[in-house]
């Protein structure tokens, strides 16, 4: 079991190598100035994205928390996360409110959660590749780290 020191330590220099691979600060890149009228589409598209996937995640959660018989710690670890979704969804540039997600027909699991944890890390990282902006970039960057410690987290939890 990672000692919790251990874990934000990997956090820390995973977040960096994911916003190091998303960033550049290479002046030398061309710039096509016919683009610029794209990007902010594509970034608010990229966005709206992210906050369909967080508000589904969320509602995941919720399922979970309300079906579940684990312990008050695993309800707590739950809701602390999906609370960090909704923040994700918050921290987008978009005013986007997607409906609510309908029920799945199955009662999610907490392995369902950790598959779909790694999926949408998977996903954050494609998104800061699509991404324009700078900030939208950065925060892409770091939802991706924290998807992906989600699934560390999530790896801990002993199903009751």
């Amino acid at each position: 079991m990672l000692s919790r020191r251990a874990l934000l330590v990997g956090l820390a220099v995973g977040s960096t190598a994911v916003v190091t691979g998303c960033t550049t600060n290479d002046d030398s890149l061309p710039v096509d100035p016919t683009s610029s009228a794209a990007e902010p589409d594509n970034d608010l598209a990229v966005a709206e994205s992210v906050v369909v996937n967080e508000i589904a995640l969320v509602a995941m959660y919720e399922q979970v928390i309300a079906s579940t018989t684990n312990n008050a710690s695993t309800l707590a670890l739950l809701s602390e996360i999906a609370n960090q979704h909704r923040l994700h969804a918050q921290a987008m540039p978009t005013t986007y409110a997607p409906p609510a997600p309908s029920p799945a027909m199955n009662r999610p699991t907490i392995d369902d959660l950790i598959a779909a944890e790694r999926n949408a890390a998977d996903q954050r990282t494609s998104s800061c590749m699509e991404a324009t902006a700078e900030n939208l970039t950065r925060s892409l960057a770091l939802i991706a780290a924290s998807e992906a410690s989600h699934v560390q987290a999530l790896s801990q939890v002993i199903p009751t």
